[in-house]
C-alpha cells in the first residue's frame, strides 16, 4: 500500500461506521446489564458475535480449526484477558457509570497498554508515549475527580473496575502482538470470543437471573454481539489491513465521542463540562500514545 497522503474515501467511512458501532456498545450495555447481570450478558455477548463470525469464517477459509488448534493456548491467554475479564468488569462498571464516562476510562487503554509492554514485554517507551501517559494521567484525575472515594463506593468500584479492564485490554494487546501475529486477525476474534463463550458459561448460567429479560434487552445483547462485536472487529481488521494498524488504533479516539452522544441522545445521560474538559485531556493523551509523527506512520 503506497498511500501515504491520507485515508481513502472508503477507509473514512469504514474508520467512523467502527467508532459508532464501538461507541453503541457502551449504550447497549447500559440497557442490557441492569436486567442480564454482567456475566450473563458477556457470555451471550461472546456467543452471538462467535456464531456471527464463523459465518465469515465459514466463507472465508473453512479451515479453522486447524488454526484453533495450533494456537489454542495463545487463544486462551487472549480470550482470558480481551474479553473474559474486562468486557465483565466494563459490564460492571455500566450499572453505575454513564457510557460515555465508562468509554472515557478505556480510552486509556492505549496508554495503559504502553506502561503493560514496558513492564510484561520490555518494550520501550518513547518521549512522545512518556509524555501521553503523564497527560492522560492528569486527564483522569480532572475526569474522576469527586467519583472516587469511600462516600461513593459503587462508583469508586466502577471506576476501579473501568482501570482494570484497560489494564487487562493493554496486556492482550501485546500478547496477542507476540503470540497471535500470524493467525490471523479474524480467526484470532472468532478463536478468542468462541473461548471467553466456553469459559463464561457455567457462571453465565449459574447467574443467569430468576426473571426473564425483557424484548429491549434481548435486542441490546443482539446488536451488542453482531453489530458492535462480529461487524465491528471485521470492518476494524479490514481497516488495519488496508490503512495500517496504526491508523486504525486512532478508533481508540473517537469511541467514546460517539459513546457520550449515544448515551446523551438515547438514554438522556448528561455531558457535564468536567466531564468533557477531562475527556479531552484524556483523549490528547491517548492520542499521542497512539499516533506517530507524520503520514507515513502505518
Amino acid at each position: 500500500m503506497g498511500h501515504h497522503d491520507g485515508l481513502s474515501t472508503r477507509e473514512v467511512t469504514e474508520f467512523i461506521i467502527v467508532a459508532t458501532l464501538l461507541g453503541a456498545s457502551y449504550m447497549f450495555m447500559r440497557v442490557a446489564v441492569p436486567e442480564f447481570g454482567p456475566v450473563p450478558l458477556i457470555c451471550i455477548r461472546a456467543w452471538i458475535a462467535a456464531a456471527s463470525l464463523s459465518g465469515v469464517l465459514w466463507v472465508m477459509k473453512p479451515s479453522i480449526g486447524l488454526v484453533l488448534v495450533v494456537a489454542a493456548r495463545p487463544v486462551l491467554v487472549v480470550s482470558v484477558f480481551n474479553i473474559t475479564i474486562p468486557l465483565c468488569l466494563l459490564a460492571y462498571a455500566s450499572l453505575h457509570l454513564s457510557a460515555g464516562f465508562t468509554a472515557l476510562v478505556v480510552a486509556s487503554t492505549p496508554c495503559v497498554g504502553a506502561v503493560a509492554g514496558r513492564v510484561w514485554f520490555s518494550s520501550r517507551l518513547s518521549r512522545r508515549a512518556i509524555i501521553g501517559l503523564v497527560v492522560s494521567a492528569v486527564g483522569m484525575v480532572v475526569l474522576t475527580w469527586g467519583k472516587v472515594g469511600f462516600r461513593h463506593e459503587p462508583t469508586s468500584l466502577a471506576v476501579l473496575a473501568g482501570f482494570g479492564a484497560s489494564a487487562s485490554f493493554g496486556f492482550a494487546t501485546h500478547y496477542a502482538k507476540r503470540h497471535l501475529q500470524h493467525a490471523g486477525a479474524l480467526f484470532t476474534a472468532f478463536g478468542t470470543q468462541l473461548a471467553a463463550g466456553v469459559l463464561l458459561l457455567p457462571l453465565g448460567v449459574w447467574a443467569w437471573p430468576s426473571s426473564t429479560p425483557g424484548a429491549g434487552a434481548w435486542m441490546s445483547a443482539l446488536l451488542l454481539g453482531v453489530a458492535s462485536t462480529a461487524l465491528a472487529h471485521t470492518l476494524y481488521f479490514r481497516l488495519i489491513a488496508s490503512a495500517g494498524a496504526q491508523r486504525a488504533s486512532a478508533v481508540a479516539l473517537l469511541t467514546p465521542v460517539f459513546a457520550s452522544l449515544w448515551g446523551f441522545w438515547f438514554l438522556g445521560e448528561a455531558l457535564t463540562p468536567l466531564m468533557v474538559f477531562g475527556g479531552s485531556v484524556v483523549l490528547c493523551g491517548t492520542g499521542l500514545c497512539v499516533l506517530k509523527a507524520g503520514n507515513s506512520a502505518r
